[in-house]
């Protein structure tokens, strides 16, 4: 109860909350090629994002109301449209690189929460069947 005493209710809370997660997202680096410098930044925001529980779930969902989400977005085009593809291609690839950190960290937080074991005994009762 004493945190609402700073913000107007649950979705203040919560804002502010995503907000100041979301300040850690890494800038696209300086130097390499597009592909370097892509692979670098989806590297960090997958690691980022993943930090906080529930994070990458609320950003799938919420992603464009999410304003350091949209400036990723155009900073990640406008890397693009310099010395790789550009125009509707640089969106979609943009999106494609957002979507991919913002997923793999998900699906990384569903396989640690989970408790998923590396069992191998179906792929063994299956291993005629496997190629």
């Amino acid at each position: 109860m004493a945190l609402y005493r700073h913000v107007d209710g649950a979705t203040a809370l919560e804002k502010a909350t995503v907000a100041a997660l979301l300040a850690h997202l890494p800038a696209i680096p300086d130097g390499g090629s597009w592909e370097e410098r892509s692979r670098a930044w989806v590297h960090g925001t997958r690691t980022a994002v993943g930090r906080a529980e529930g994070l990458p779930a609320h950003v799938l969902r919420h992603w464009v109301h999410l304003p350091p989400v949209l400036h990723a977005l155009e900073d990640l085009v406008t890397m693009l449209e310099v010395d790789g593809p550009v125009g509707i291609d640089a969106v979609a690839a943009a999106n494609a690189l957002v979507m991919h950190a913002l997923m793999r960290a998900q699906a990384e937080q569903e396989v640690r929460d989970g408790g998923v074991r590396r069992d191998l005994s179906t792929m063994r009762s299956l291993r005629d069947q496997l190629p």
